[in-house]
């Protein structure tokens, strides 16, 4: 399981985080498609990827933070660690109940 997050530096564009929980079984065919981190593929290669994954029904969940909302939290005093930080927890307690009593028996680093 893992999560990540995208367009904290964007000026106009909305902070996106995601969470995926690969089990034993996928990791093979997800390294037989090539995926890697997203940095080292190309826009053509990420979307001919994405494809292939939704084939393999992967778990995960994406949240959205808009610039409202964003715009929101920090006239309450909300940083963007704090920001993301919420956005990372909420995600991962959202794939978890997804997942159910899924097992977790790898470590990939």
């Amino acid at each position: 399981m893992g999560s990540d997050e995208a367009g904290t530096g964007d000026y106009f564009g909305p902070i996106t985080v995601s969470a995926v929980y690969v089990p034993d079984e996928k990791i093979t065919i997800l390294k037989q498609m090539g995926i890697t981190d997203s940095k080292t593929l190309t826009d053509d290669k990420i979307a001919i990827l994405a494809k292939e994954l939704v084939k393999e029904k992967i778990p995960y969940t994406l949240l959205t933070l808009d610039n409202t909302k964003y715009n929101k939290l920090q006239k309450k005093g909300w940083n963007q660690g704090k920001m993301k930080a919420m956005l990372h927890h909420h995600a991962i307690e959202k794939l978890l109940v997804k997942i159910g009593a899924a097992p977790f028996t790898r470590d990939l680093n």
